[in-house]
This record gives structure tokens, C-alpha cells and sequence, in this order.
């Protein structure tokens, strides 16, 4: 089951002192940033696409600036929370886990469009980068699969648990929230309504 979906976003320190309201802000010279490891991390695997859209040369952006990476979008958020850097991308998760500590600058017109752009692995495999889903799934060692698949249903279709998923962050609605697979096999996913013609 996917039970949730998670969104990138700008954290900057609290109060947002150099002012950062878009990515082209990353490109000034007086911005230090901090970005999640291009390779190992899947965030860091999506900044060159969500570079682009915004109209930066990730690849200039590197060489100009040198940007330090980190394994993972917490850590970077923390460079920034100790205000070692201005600015990082991180999922919208990480960033609310520090809400007290730093700001959160929506990027949506920079994302990877849903189900339309792709990367390709190192081992030749194409991926999307939207969205980026959170999972769950029983395993066929489980002493309780009838119990471990309602706590699956449960995540995934309980309004209780969709709010405490709201609450932290998590992207929740009914598009998002579905069963994938069933005895290793992927559903088809449902398709869109019908578009009336006119008459």
C-alpha cells in the first residue's frame, strides 16, 4: 500500500535572513547552501530536474559554488538549523521536524511533474521523480498476515491516520492513499473518468 507522498521544499534559517524566496536565490553569491548527496539519496538524485525547471545550470551552480552534500535531507537540514548554511532542499517532512528551528519556502513550480518526468538509474532502470510515494507492505514471513495487512489498510485508508500523517507533513488524499500490490502482483491503476462528449 502507498499511504502517503512526500514534497520537496527550501528550508532557510528562522526569519529568513538573506531572504530567500525561490531557487534563483541559490545562485547569489552571498547564499550558502547545503543539498542532499546527488547519488546515494533519492532527493539528491531529483535536484538536477528540479534545477532545471527553475532555469539554473545545475552544473554551473556546482563548480561555482562547491556545494557540500550530505547523506541525508535531516543532516542538511541541521547545517542549516545551526546556521552553517542559509538554505537547503529537504522533504517537506524534515522541514516540519524543525519548524521551531528554521522556515520553509515552497518550491511547487520547480517539481518534477507527476508520472511524466524520469531518471535513469546506474543500473539503466527509468524511474519518476513524482511522486515520491511512502509504502508499507506484510511479508509472507509474517506469523500475522491478517493482522499485519489491516494495520497496512489501516495507514492507508483511516481518516485517524491520515491526520496524524497531515499533521507531520505528509502529503495524504484519496488519489495518494491505494493498494499497489497483492500476492507480489501490481494492480492496475484505476483509470481516470471518462470525459463526456458534448452533445
Amino acid at each position: 500500500w502507498t499511504f502517503a507522498e512526500l514534497v520537496p521544499v527550501v528550508v532557510v534559517q528562522k526569519g529568513n535572513p538573506k531572504e530567500i524566496k525561490a531557487l534563483k536565490d541559490f545562485t547569489r553569491k552571498d547564499v550558502d547552501i547545503v543539498l542532499t548527496d546527488y547519488e546515494y539519496s533519492t532527493l539528491g538524485r531529483m535536484l538536477p530536474s528540479i534545477f532545471n525547471k527553475a532555469g539554473i545550470d545545475f552544473e554551473k551552480l556546482n563548480k561555482d559554488k562547491n556545494i557540500p552534500t550530505q547523506r541525508s535531507g535531516g543532516n542538511a537540514a541541521n547545517i542549516v538549523k545551526m546556521k552553517n548554511a542559509d538554505a537547503s532542499i529537504v522533504w517537506n517532512v524534515v522541514a516540519l521536524l524543525r519548524k521551531d528551528s528554521l522556515d520553509i519556502v515552497p518550491i511547487d513550480e520547480n517539481l518534477p511533474v507527476p508520472r511524466v518526468d524520469a531518471i535513469t538509474s546506474a543500473t539503466d532502470r527509468s524511474y519518476y521523480l513524482m511522486p515520491v510515494r511512502v509504502t508499507v507492505t506484510t511479508l509472507k514471513a509474517s506469523k500475522l498476515p491478517a493482522e499485519a495487512a489491516k494495520f497496512a489498510e489501516f495507514l492507508s485508508s483511516d481518516e485517524e491516520a491520515r491526520a496524524v500523517l497531515k499533521k507531520h507533513g505528509y502529503k495524504v488524499d484519496e488519489k495518494t492513499c491505494r493498494k499497489e500490490y497483492s500476492k507480489g502482483a501490481a494492480l492496475p491503476l484505476e483509470a481516470p473518468p471518462a470525459k463526456e462528449k458534448p452533445e
